[in-house]
């Protein structure tokens, strides 16, 4: 049969100039007090029944619709276009200004649509009352904290919209389920007596290499000698 016409959604990148300010083209993000809330509230449930699960959408942007009138021009190598083609932009662009902005209330129109209600302090955390799911989403990054179930819930929800990988950590022990996960280069683990997080060591190495310090030795705890002046009275 016919070869299948190759996916360009994965090489395209636009590059958009900034001409003049607009708050509107950008997306917010939320505060890492929000992950050790959730944190929080995974240890604090009774029998650490609560689960985590990350959820990281590829080629997120490319599941938003354009709201503004733009053209790029089409790759001719191997597509069919001719060279100097163009085409409207009918999907969110990686690269363009409001790319980031359009896809998040494409996940928020998604979320709310499966009966999540959106936070009033940050407009990146989701909660479902039903469900008792608390989701925050950072980029293309979601993170849930909640039942198994009610997790397994929503990542079948995510899976069934978008291309995705998820991961659930929790302490059931179940065959989908890991005792650590990566969430924004922070490592989270479902240890004996709860929950703990750290940063990823990559941070540590790459603040050693930034600051020279590749060969200097380690010590427990981090102090000076203290020179005192001579104590020779003079009269």
């Amino acid at each position: 049969g016919d070869k299948a016409k190759p996916d360009y959604r994965s090489r395209f990148v636009g590059k958009e100039y900034i001409c003049g300010t607009d708050a509107s083209l950008y997306a917010a993000t939320p505060p890492l007090e929000a992950l050790k809330l959730m944190i929080a509230r995974s240890a604090s449930s009774r029998d650490l029944c609560a689960h985590i699960t990350f959820s990281d959408v590829k080629r997120a942007y490319f599941n938003a619709k354009a709201r503004r009138e733009l053209y790029v021009e089409l790759p001719v190598e191997d597509s069919g276009y001719q060279e100097g083609c163009v085409g409207r932009l009918a999907l969110a662009l990686y690269g363009t200004r409001d790319a980031a902005s359009l896809w998040q209330e494409c996940l928020a129109d998604h979320l709310t649509s499966l009966g999540f209600v959106r936070g009033r302090s940050n407009c990146c955390v989701f909660y479902h009352k039903d469900k008792d799911l608390r989701t925050l989403v950072h980029g293309d990054d979601y993170a849930t904290v909640g039942s198994l179930d009610g997790v397994r819930w929503l990542q079948a929800m995510l899976q069934d919209r978008f291309e995705m990988k998820s991961t659930i950590i929790g302490h059931s022990g179940c065959d989908d389920v890991k005792l650590g996960g990566t969430f924004l280069n922070l490592i989270i683990r479902a240890v004996d007596d709860g929950w703990e997080y750290e940063c990823d060591q990559r941070h540590v190495e790459a603040l050693i290499e930034e600051l020279g310090l590749q060969g200097a030795k380690v010590v427990a705890t981090p102090l000076f000698e203290e020179r005192r002046p001579d104590s020779t009275s003079v009269d």
